[in-house]
């Protein structure tokens, strides 16, 4: 931990302000100075530093993309003082590992980070959404863009009724996906009328419609990705071979059972 310190410090500009002891720094010099900076301070500090950037480059802010993730941790069970990290579905699999979940705003175009959230790791995306959205636009305020003038993206975890109709009352533009199961007309309308359209030199079969969705017509948008097919089939051909290799097994244990069975009957 103490190499991997030291050469993360001199990526930074600790390397230059404290040449003659970065060398010596190691990872207990963060967890004695954890404490000396407030959640008030660091959003302060985020919002200046962002602030900053927008004044000295020029960054294109039409199209954000929102996202969140989850981080494991090796913090005790029995630690009552850190809230934050809890047992949730973890992206790396480690369900067995108390984690905290992390949500992030970046520029399409540069990847610039404009808002960044850390939060409990039980908590799923949609109530994420909700607590976030209006901090999003805030931030976004702070640095004199108009919310409405930009197009939010994300994924399907966060659409509910009531996502909706704040993105509604925000007057946001976003773009997002949604769950196909209860919108089977959507599909049988694209077996019927999607049309062959390029997109980044590729062809799709696409389909453009509109439908009431959560309370309000909105312009829904389906495809056929083939590369998410042809993912989809391979992941299911994975697990056949694997069932398959879990039944061969099953089958030869009880083949085994049986001329045990058998020898002790001839006995």
């Amino acid at each position: 931990m103490v190499q991997f310190t030291h050469i993360w410090a001199n990526t930074t500009s600790l390397g230059y302000l404290l040449k003659p002891i970065v060398s010596k720094m190691d990872s207990q010099h963060f967890w004695d100075h954890m404490d000396c900076l407030s959640e008030e301070s660091i959003e302060k500090i985020e919002a200046d530093l962002i602030e900053s950037i927008w004044k000295n480059y020029d960054i294109r802010t039409d199209t954000l993309l929102f996202d969140t993730t989850n981080f494991f941790t090796y913090i005790d069970s029995t630690n009552e003082r850190c809230t934050i990290a809890q047992r949730g579905k973890n992206k790396q699999k480690r369900t067995d590992l108390r984690q905290i979940g992390y949500a992030l705003v970046v520029t399409r175009e540069d990847h610039i980070p404009l808002f960044q959230h850390t939060y409990v790791g039980n908590q799923p995306d949609c109530i994420t959404f909700q607590k976030v959205i209006e901090k999003i636009k805030k931030r976004l305020t702070l640095l004199n863009l108009d919310f409405s003038r930009h197009t939010l993206i994300f994924d399907k975890g966060m659409p509910t009724k009531k996502n909706f109709a704040m993105i509604d009352d925000l007057k946001c533009s976003y773009v997002t996906s949604i769950k196909l199961a209860g919108h089977k007309d959507l599909i049988e309308s694209f077996k019927e009328n999607a049309e062959e359209i390029s997109v980044n030199e590729e062809k799709v079969l696409a389909f453009r419609s509109k439908k009431k969705i959560c309370n309000k017509e909105r312009v829904a948008l389906i495809y056929l990705s083939e590369t998410l097919r042809e993912g989809v089939m391979r992941g299911i051909r994975e697990s056949i071979t694997k069932r398959i290799k879990l039944l061969d097994e099953i089958q030869r244990k009880l083949v085994s059972s049986k001329r045990k069975i058998n020898q002790e009957k001839k006995k």
